[in-house]
């Protein structure tokens, strides 16, 4: 069996989607399979070195990526397997199912936030969303959600699809393991402007994941007790859809209370700021899967989530869960940790042993089972 993989998100800064593509086919890389995997773009970057044990990076260079984009969002044309020959199996992995003459199709949907929270997501990407992603579950001979509530939500709001979805869960890449080395947690510390004690948000700075909220609850926390001053917040991502209301909230904390935003973070030194936390929060409205919740119990920081979505099913019983509406308890989960140890003990414990669950190696091999079961649909 021949698999093609749309991997063209991989050439913007990466967020989630991102994250995955990149794992996955890594992963898939190394599974005992026959036949090959072409992870495909359009390009005309020089590689994206993914090429490895059965994957073959293809980088198409005419037509450009922006011209085949603004065909795609239009018309129905080109079909991609004009371009990318002998796949059985086409996966595209972000939301939508790009044309293709005669192969299978196989489709991810990460979440479905832009019809639960359309509020969250920016006008043009949402009327996008709305157009073509309903069109690439009919069209696809497998969905893949990944995780169990992702799949419920998608089979509630295209219960005709509910025989082609399928659930695989992400991992966490190997990297993000306790870092306690001084040398790698000072260089960290010195790069990124890092306190000595700090709780530490992951993601983008958008509507979605809920950083108003966050902040609220951080004032809160540290009028609770003068013994809390040392302990900042520390707000690690780029600046995503509507990010003005977020730093606008932040310039207007007294200097001795602002966050420290470090805008994007190397993936490399992502480990040491969760290592070095005194705990990591999540307070995010809605995720498909939520990443940073396994990285932060990966690398054995206590984790403070929101009790909605994906989250509970990721954590298990190693987080304290929070309501994303209300400050005030998220405000005494931070107390809890930061008076606790016993408690935040516990939960790295716990947090570790939930972690090493997830892995990307079960990731691609559900993945390919997927592969399998669409090439053989009629």
């Amino acid at each position: 069996m021949h698999v093609a993989i749309d991997v063209q998100n991989l050439l913007r800064p990466m967020t989630g989607v991102g994250y995955y593509v990149s794992n996955l086919v890594r992963a898939l890389s190394l599974l005992p399979i026959e036949g090959t995997i072409q992870a495909f773009y359009f390009s005309r970057a020089k590689g994206l070195g993914l090429s490895g044990g059965r994957v073959v990076e293809k980088g198409v260079r005419f037509p450009p990526g922006r011209i085949v984009q603004l065909l795609w969002k239009r018309f129905a044309f080109p079909k991609v397997d004009t371009f990318v020959a002998d796949a059985d199996v086409f996966h595209f992995p972000n939301f939508v199912a790009r044309p293709v003459r005669a192969a299978k199709v196989v489709v991810t949907i990460p979440d479905l936030s832009f019809m639960r929270f359309p509020q969250f997501t920016e006008p043009k990407n949402l009327s996008f969303l709305n157009r073509h992603v309903p069109q690439s579950v009919e069209r696809a001979e497998k969905v893949i959600a990944i995780s169990e509530f992702t799949r419920r939500e998608i089979a509630e709001l295209f219960p005709w699809a509910r025989e082609k979805l399928a659930v695989t869960h992400l991992g966490v890449s190997e990297s993000f393991c306790p870092r306690n080395d001084p040398e790698g947690t000072g260089n960290a510390r010195q790069k990124y402007g890092l306190p000595a004690q700090y709780i530490l948000f992951v993601g983008t700075l958008e509507p979605r994941k809920n950083l108003i909220t966050l902040l609220d609850a951080y004032r809160i926390f540290r009028s609770r007790s003068r013994r809390h001053d040392d302990i900042r917040l520390v707000v690690a991502g780029i600046k995503g859809w509507l990010f003005e209301e977020t730093m606008n909230r932040i310039h207007e904390m007294p200097p001795e209370m602002a966050p420290i935003v470090t805008g994007y973070v190397d993936d490399a030194d992502l480990p040491y700021l969760y290592s070095a936390a005194k705990m990591a929060v999540v307070p995010s409205f809605y995720e498909g899967f939520g990443l940073p919740c396994l990285e932060a119990m990966a690398c054995g920081t206590p984790l403070i989530c929101s009790n909605t979505s994906s989250m509970p099913e990721v954590v298990g019983d190693a987080a304290l869960m929070v309501s994303p509406n209300e400050p005030e308890e998220m405000a005494e989960a931070m107390v809890r940790l930061a008076t606790n140890e016993q408690l935040a003990e516990e939960l790295v414990c716990e947090g570790r042993e939930r972690a090493a669950e997830f892995t990307w190696q079960r990731c691609a091999e559900q993945t390919y089972r997927v592969y399998e079961s669409a090439a053989g649909s009629t």
